[in-house]
C-alpha cells in the first residue's frame, strides 16, 4: 500500500511522477512481460541510461518475480555481450538509441515500442507471491582480476540492509535524494531502494557525475536535496571541487 500516493517519488528535468503514476506503470511493464514469457527467476537485462524508466523498469522486474541485470550502455560493446551471454538474459530492455548494442543477443525490448501495450494494461498490482528466497539482481564486477562474475543478492538481504538505513538515518518523506550512481555498481542501489521506501523524492541527475561536483551541486541546490551517499574516495574529491556552501541543504 502506498501510504502518499500523489506524493512525488521522481523529478527528472522539469518532470515529476507521483508515487502512484510510478507504481502503476511499473505494474503495467510488470504484466507486458509476463505475457510475453517472463518467469519467475529469469535474468532481464537493462540497458537503459539514468532516467525514470530504469527505476521504472525495476520495480517491474522485481513484480514479475525476475532479476535485474545492469549493462551500461556506455561500456564496452564486448563486455555488454559477454554479460548478456554470460547472464542468459530472458529479455534486454532498452531504448531506441541502444538497440545496436544489444541487437542479435536475446531478445530486445525497445520501452517505447511497447509503450502501447502497457497501456492498455492494468495498473493495479499483481500481488504474485514472491520470497525472501527470490533473487533481486546480479551486477557484475569488474573483471579486473580475470572474467566478470555475476554477484546475485536476494530479497530478503536487500530489504533487511535498508530497512537497517532507514532506521538509522530516520529517512522520511520531507527528504529528498540524489540518483547519480551507474547500475552496475552496487551503491545504485541505496540511492533507489533507500529513498522509496521512506517516501523519499528522488532527483535523477541526468548528466551529473560522482567526479562532476560542479554539476551535482547545480543538481542539489536546485531541488533541496538533503540527503546524497559517497565513496570516501570521491566524497573527499567533491569536497575539494567546490566552495563550502554554508546555505546547503545535505
Amino acid at each position: 500500500m502506498i501510504r502518499s500516493p500523489n506524493a512525488a517519488a521522481l523529478l527528472f528535468e522539469e518532470n515529476e511522477i507521483s508515487y502512484l503514476d510510478m507504481n502503476g506503470q511499473a505494474n503495467q511493464l510488470a504484466r507486458v512481460l509476463l505475457r510475453k514469457g517472463l518467469t519467475r527467476g529469469d535474468f532481464v537485462g537493462l540497458g537503459l541510461q539514468r532516467s525514470p524508466a530504469v527505476i521504472i523498469a525495476i520495480l517491474a522486474i522485481l513484480k514479475a518475480g525476475a532479476v535485474y541485470v545492469p549493462l551500461d550502455p556506455t561500456m564496452p560493446k564486448d563486455r555488454l555481450r559477454f554479460m548478456l551471454s554470460d547472464s542468459k538474459a530472458r529479455f534486454v530492455l532498452i531504448s531506441a538509441r541502444n538497440r545496436e548494442l544489444f541487437a542479435g543477443e536475446t531478445e530486445v525490448l525497445d520501452l517505447e515500442e511497447i509503450q502501447e501495450d502497457c497501456a492498455g494494461e492494468s495498473k493495479e498490482n499483481l500481488n504474485l507471491a514472491l520470497s525472501g528466497d527470490d533473487l533481486c539482481y546480479m551486477i557484475y564486477t569488474s573483471g579486473s582480476t580475470g572474467q566478470p562474475k555475476g554477484a546475485l543478492n536476494f530479497h530478503s538481504g536487500v530489504t533487511n540492509h535498508f530497512l537497517w538505513m532507514q532506521k538509522a538515518y530516520a529517512l522520511d518523506a520531507s527528504d529528498c535524494t540524489i540518483f547519480k550512481t551507474a547500475l552496475s555498481f552496487d551503491a545504485s542501489l541505496l540511492e533507489i531502494f533507500l529513498p522509496l521506501q521512506s517516501g523519499c523524492r528522488i532527483v535523477i541527475a541526468k548528466n551529473a557525475k560522482e567526479d562532476d561536483p560542479r554539476s551535482l551541486l547545480s543538481e542539489m541546490q536546485r531541488h533541496g536535496v538533503t540527503f546524497m551517499s559517497f565513496l570516501p574516495s570521491l566524497f573527499h574529491q567533491f569536497l575539494e571541487g567546490i566552495e563550502k556552501r554554508p546555505d546547503s541543504s545535505l
